[in-house]
């Protein structure tokens, strides 16, 4: 999992006030109330922050291709209104009690293969819904989880991630600009068979090959699915939806998508071109379902 600061449009957004006004009255106020008050602080990003209107375009003409200048902009006021959601739900599942429901779409899968791997998983998520809250999710799976994180002094992985319960079965490994970019480390991992949890949908200068994404071709990285060939590891696509009036998480497992590619050669974005299909794919599925719930603000292709 990458808290990649490239085209990152949450991490140059908001300030320490704001950051306090809503702990605070998330606090007092309650999760419902909370996350009301933001369609209010959102409507202004929306109509005055031209640089993220810009930037939601590649995905929104996408998803919502012929929408007229009105349509446009209530569908990004939607957008951003559910990543400032998402950002207030996270930081409440933190909370002693939050008292939300968990439903877990395809759980079976990953239980499966947990119990018969002598090797770790790869879960490939994404910016999408809550993602933040992929540890409590994994956390259930009793096993060690490896998170693959970018350097960067400006976020706490731990508070942004809601890990205070689940401490002990959290480790971030560092990507590095250099060789391997904590390939290594990864793979070690899963030699021990532990979880290695990475991003699979913003490029950020990385390698990429093309998928079909809402009836067009899309850039994906390919480095979860070099790791899944050179490792001989399955990965399983997990995506986290959430319903603020139902006060629900979804937890969504793909079936597990084992590497094709031949590890003992040099691997090229096409040897690893089906898998990052089959991703492209769980992701399209995900995003009709949820179309406001995909925080990928950079060009698709």
């Amino acid at each position: 999992m990458s808290t990649d600061r490239q085209d990152n449009l949450s991490a140059s957004r908001g300030n320490a006030f704001g950051f306090w006004f809503f702990r605070t009255l998330l606090r007092w106020a309650g999760l419902k109330p909370t996350c009301a008050i933001v369609w209010v602080i959102t409507f202004f990003y929306a109509l005055a922050d031209r640089q993220a209107r810009k930037r939601t375009l590649s995905y929104l003409n996408r998803r919502f291709p012929g929408a007229g200048p009105v349509s446009r902009f209530l569908h990004t006021w939607r957008l951003f209104t559910a990543q400032g959601q998402a950002l207030v739900l996270a930081r409440h599942l933190a909370s002693p009690n939050p008292n939300i429901a968990f439903i877990e779409e395809n759980r079976q899968a990953m239980a499966e293969l947990i119990g018969c791997q002598d090797k770790g998983v790869i879960i490939v998520t994404s910016h999408f819904g809550c993602w933040q809250a992929a540890m409590a999710a994994l956390a259930g799976f009793n096993r060690k989880i490896n998170l693959l994180v970018q350097a960067d002094n400006r976020i706490d992985v731990e508070k942004l991630m809601a890990v205070p319960h689940h401490r002990s079965l959290f480790h971030q490994i560092i990507a590095s600009d250099g060789p391997g970019g904590g390939l290594l480390e990864c793979l070690q991992a899963l030699q021990n068979r532990e979880i290695v949890c990475i991003m699979g949908d913003r490029t950020a200068g990385a390698k990429t090959v093309s998928a079909d994404f809402l009836g067009a071709p899309a850039s994906f990285p390919i480095s979860p699915w070099n790791l899944a060939a050179r490792s001989g590891c399955p990965a399983i696509v997990f995506l986290i939806a959430f319903r603020i009036a139902k006060r629900q998480l979804i937890f969504h497992f793909s079936d597990p998508i084992l590497p094709a590619a031949n590890p003992n050669r040099k691997l090229t974005p096409e040897d690893v071109k089906p898998e990052v299909e089959k991703y492209a794919a769980e992701l399209e599925h995900i995003a009709q379902r949820f179309p406001y719930q995909v925080f990928r603000f950079e060009d698709w292709d």
